[in-house]
This record gives structure tokens, sequence and C-alpha cells, in this order.
């Protein structure tokens, strides 16, 4: 049993706003990208595509593996999505450095990985002399948003708004907003505290480290 690709690309949209309860929907390049996966997570478990239809199997993998992580953390951080403070799947890194390459130091920017579906990556730039983009991954497939070092040590925030707000590196959302004035007035009345799971310990590392 099979649906066709217009099917699911036509109804995934419905469902996502449905699911997560967002007013912003998943854009053309999103979805798109959403059926890519597919096709590439169905591989992973040897499950062969067909270009006519996505197949019940094709399906429960991605589902089971792409989908329902992407849109639990979706669900954490629906302020910061509906405000259009973060890029969805079809944003990659080569996509950020293109975007911010030409700001100053601390232009940064948050985009949905496709490839840790329920991760976030910070792109920003690191150096101006040379220009240096870093890519940070940020786990939020947990209770917490959390970022591990090549040291072995860790940091972790109640809220994808704490771990901005608190970076040091991270100044300017493309195109030109300060930080404080787009995450800051989400945190307002909100009491979430940020965890650390290593004291003192600067996230803001010069390694680009997973992306």
């Amino acid at each position: 049993m099979e649906t066709s690709w217009e099917s699911f690309k036509r109804r995934l949209n419905s469902h996502f706003k449905a699911y997560t309860g967002v007013t912003r929907g998943l854009d053309e390049h999103d979805i798109h990208s959403a059926s890519q996966f597919v096709q590439k997570f169905a591989r992973r478990k040897n499950i062969q595509i067909s270009h006519k239809g996505l197949s019940v199997s094709a399906f429960n993998v991605w589902w089971e593996m792409w989908y329902t992580p992407l849109v639990k953390t979706i669900q954490r951080i629906s302020k910061i999505w509906d405000n259009n403070y973060i890029k969805g799947v079809a944003y990659d890194k080569n996509s950020v450095r293109n975007s911010i390459v030409g700001g100053p130091v601390g232009t940064f920017m948050l985009r949905l990985s496709g490839n840790n579906p329920g991760c976030i990556v910070l792109g920003f730039v690191g150096s101006d002399r040379p220009k240096k983009i870093l890519h940070i991954l940020i786990d939020g497939r947990h209770s917490d948003f959390k970022i591990k070092f090549d040291d072995g040590k860790s940091q972790s925030y109640a809220r994808l708004e704490d771990l901005v707000l608190q970076c040091k590196r991270v100044t300017i959302l493309h195109p030109n907003v300060a930080k404080h004035a787009a995450f800051g007035n989400l945190m307002i009345n909100d009491d979430h505290q940020s965890r650390s799971s290593s004291g003192q310990y600067d996230f803001a590392c010069d390694d680009e480290g997973p992306s």
C-alpha cells in the first residue's frame, strides 16, 4: 500500500501545525527536504523507495526516526519557531554560512538539523580576520538543550532562549536583530532557570564541533 508523494507533501503541513500547535507552517523548501529525508532514512533500513509513492514501511521509519523527534523539539521552541527566529530543515551549513558570512562578528542563525532530527545547529561568525564561521550542535531531544564538548564536558539549559542569551559569542540574529530584543522578549514572565552540568564552563569555544 502506498500514498502518492504529492498527497504526502500536501498533508504534511496541516498535520505539522495541528501536532505542534504552532501557527507558522513548513514552507515548500522544508516540505521538499522532509520528503528527501524519507528516502534517506528508508535507505538506512534497506527499504526500497518508489518514485510513484511512499510505502507504509518507509513512512513508519521516517515517522519514528525523523519526524517525531523533530516535532517534539518544535513544540518546546514554539515561540522561537513562530517568530521565525529559527530556520527549518531546508537550511544546511552552507546556507547559513552564505547568509551570515558578510555580517560582523557575533552574527548568528539557528536552524533545525535534518541529519540529527530533534537537534538544533547554531551557526555564527566567530572571527573576522580571517573570517571564520562556527557551527555548534545543540541536542534538544530530551528535557533540556545540551551542548557537548570535545573534552567530555557538557552544558545544559532549560530553554533555548537561555542558551542564546547567555552565549557571549553571539550578539546579532541575522539579518540585524539584537539577540536581547528577540529572545529577551520571549523570556518575560517565564521563571525557567538554566542548568549547567559543568559549572562556569563557557560553551562558546573556538572548536567548530559537530554540525
